[in-house]
């Protein structure tokens, strides 16, 4: 259904007695079926990137702070 609805929209485009109204509906229309069809598959690809970056900051995280809670000591010298 989609794609009949991004085929006529686009057939709607390129005809000359349209009125400018229905150009814009049919513009805006095939726009969003290329963004909702193009936006999952570029997630897709880009998400074990993602999840790489994700486990780098895990590490650098615990790395930075169990380094920094070693160490630190606080001395207390009472006479």
């Amino acid at each position: 259904m989609s794609i009949l609805s991004a085929r006529d929209s686009v057939l709607h485009l390129f005809k000359k007695d349209e009125n400018f109204s229905d150009s814009i509906f049919d513009a805006f229309l095939t726009l969003m079926l290329v963004v909702f069809m193009g936006v999952p598959v570029l997630a897709w690809i880009d998400t074990p990137k993602f999840v790489q970056y994700l486990h780098k900051w895990e590490k650098f995280q615990v790395g930075n702070n169990s380094s920094s809670y070693n160490s630190v000591t606080i001395e207390y010298n009472y006479i």
